[in-house]
């Protein structure tokens, strides 16, 4: 079986690859989504992001969680610069470092469980937005964390649902591989200010079964790469509808396939269920 499923992933993962050269081979013109993203960190500026939010966690089997206020800081550097179609839309290009901590809730609470949070990891952000001014803009931006670890530590469990607490249990002891979701809509309100509101999705995996992990995301890489050229074309007949479908498309398929995990953590393969954290948050950023 583990023989079957790593010929799937080099195939899947040729596949991928012979469509991004076939697609590049076919542009006569050079406005891909490959060169608008491209990895230039010669020319990127560094930003420091803080923000507060709250997290709701869930997983299959372990009875009600309480919520955790999230703290959370990302050291970046990102690049912003005029689309190549027009000077009104600005593509955006991003990564960082992040840090986020979420204590236990002190207060009264009907919740079964109680927990802390802590979680670190590397941040992508892409994106497009329009811009506003000659030091304003807001962006729609698709952050994923494919690189992420996550420790969960029970405060309170249920004594009389050994169940339950042992759903909870699974992750202590050790950091646990997660990933994460997070759009964001950002508004530089000033050259060096942005505020931020956002969403973010983090499944934490009780175990990594790096095979199962590697072809379950190699089906999302491949509808990710079909959303981000169904964008592209829709940019290049309408291109001030360029940042929003860019937006909605890749989150949309960042949204289903985090619901197909939810119980799922490998999804389409039957394997334990994640701790689902979902965090509101909004911040602020200083760019440099």
């Amino acid at each position: 079986m583990r023989y079957l499923l790593v010929v799937l992933a080099l195939c899947g993962t040729l596949g991928v690859v012979s469509a991004q050269k076939s697609d590049r081979a076919s542009s006569a013109k050079d406005d891909s989504l490959f060169t608008d993203m491209s990895f230039d960190l010669g020319e990127r500026s560094p930003s420091v992001n803080l923000w507060y939010g709250g997290a709701t966690s869930s997983r299959d089997g372990a009875g009600t969680i309480a919520p955790n206020a999230m703290y959370g800081v990302s050291l970046g550097m990102e690049r912003e610069r005029a689309w190549r179609n027009t000077d009104n839309i600005i593509v955006h290009n991003g990564t960082a470092l992040y840090f986020a901590y979420g204590p236990h809730a002190t207060g009264k609470t009907t919740a079964s469980t109680t927990i802390d949070l802590m979680r670190f990891g590397f941040l992508d952000e892409t994106g497009y937005g329009y811009r506003l001014g000659d030091n304003s803009n807001i962006s729609f931006l698709v952050g994923q964390s494919s690189l992420s670890w996550t420790s969960i530590s029970s405060v309170a469990l249920p004594l009389n649902e050994p169940g339950q607490a042992q759903a909870i249990r699974d992750f202590e002891g050790a950091l646990r591989f997660s990933e994460t979701m997070r759009p964001t809509l950002a508004w530089r309100i000033a050259s060096p200010v942005s505020l931020r509101v956002g969403y973010e999705w983090t499944q934490v995996y009780p175990r990594h079964m790096f095979w199962y992990w590697a072809l379950s995301s190699g089906i999302e890489g491949i509808a990710d790469a079909a959303a981000s050229w169904f964008a592209r074309e829709i940019g290049k007949s309408s291109p001030a509808a360029m940042p929003i479908m860019y937006f909605l498309l890749r989150t949309g398929v960042a949204t289903g396939f985090k619901a197909l995990r939810m119980n799922q953590m490998n999804w389409p393969f039957e394997t334990a269920a994640p701790m689902n954290v979902q965090i509101w948050n909004v911040g602020a950023s200083i760019h440099f």
